[in-house]
C-alpha cells in the first residue's frame, strides 16, 4: 500500500494526452478535491532509450497536520516525513507545492515548500514545544529547512519566550537518523531563560544554588544546537 490509509475524494477531472511512438504521457493538470482540500498535479512521464524521463508538480491548498501525513506516502522521502510525524504536533499547512524531476544516470531533483499557520513544534526532545508558530519549511534535494517567523515557547517559569527568527534545519536527509541543527533566537525575561535552559536535555547551570529570578530582566539571545 502506498498510502498510509486509503484516499477518498467527491471529484476529480484530468487532462492528459499519451503519444505511443515514442512512448510519452503528458498530465496537463489533474484535480482532486473534497469538502476539505483541492488537491492538483501536472507532470510528464517519457520512455527514452536509457530509461524513464519523469517530471511532476503538485499544489495543496490547505491541509491540517493529519491529512498532510495521510497525503505523504511513508516510502516517499522517509526521513523528512518521519520528523514531521514526531515533532509536527499541529496546526494548519497551506500553499504546499512539491516538484520532482527524474532521469537516467541522473540524481533525482526535489523540492518542497509549505507555509504553517498556528502550529505546534517539537525543537528538543523533552522540552516545551514552540506553539501559536507560523512561518515555512523548505525540501530542496537532500536538505531539509524549517523557519519560524512568529513563535513562542512557554517556560517552566517567566511566561513566554518569543522565538520569532528560529530555524530548524537538516543538512542530509539521507542520513539515518539524520542530523539536525536548531537555532534558538529568542526574546524574553531572564527568568524565563533560566527556567528554560536549566531543564533537561541541556540542563545548563542546573546544579547552581542561584534561583532563576534572581534578576529582573529582558533576555536576547542566540542558542544553536547540533
Amino acid at each position: 500500500r502506498y498510502f498510509a490509509e486509503p484516499l477518498s475524494f467527491d471529484a476529480g477531472a484530468i487532462d492528459l494526452r499519451l503519444n505511443l511512438s515514442p512512448f510519452s504521457l503528458d498530465v496537463g493538470q489533474a484535480v482532486l478535491q473534497n469538502d476539505r482540500h483541492k488537491l492538483s498535479l501536472a507532470g510528464k512521464a517519457l520512455a527514452g532509450s536509457k530509461g524513464w524521463q519523469l517530471s511532476g508538480d503538485v499544489l495543496i491548498d490547505e491541509v491540517e497536520r493529519d491529512e498532510l501525513l495521510l497525503l505523504w506516502p511513508p516510502s516517499f522521502v522517509p526521513a523528512t516525513r518521519d520528523w514531521l510525524e514526531r515533532n509536527y504536533l499541529s496546526g494548519k499547512t497551506t500553499d504546499l507545492r512539491f516538484s520532482a524531476r527524474m532521469a537516467p544516470e541522473q540524481k533525482p531533483r526535489l523540492h518542497l515548500q509549505f507555509n504553517f499557520e498556528d502550529a505546534s513544534f517539537r525543537y528538543i526532545k523533552a522540552m516545551p514545544p514552540v506553539s501559536s508558530a507560523y512561518g515555512y519549511g523548505v525540501l530542496f534535494n537532500d536538505q531539509f529547512t524549517v523557519k519560524i517567523e512568529h513563535g513562542e515557547v512557554i517556560a517552566p517559569l517567566g511566561g513566554r519566550i518569543d522565538l520569532a527568527g528560529s530555524s530548524m534545519k537538516m543538512p542530509d536527509i539521507r542520513q539515518i537518523p539524520a542530523d539536525a541543527v536548531v537555532d534558538l533566537q529568542s526574546r524574553s525575561s531572564s527568568t524565563a531563560m533560566m527556567s528554560l535552559l536549566r531543564m533537561e536535555p541541556l540542563k545548563l547551570m542546573a546544579d547552581s544554588s542561584i534561583p532563576v529570578d534572581v534578576a529582573d530582566a529582558t533576555f536576547l539571545g542566540r542558542t544553536v544546537i547540533s
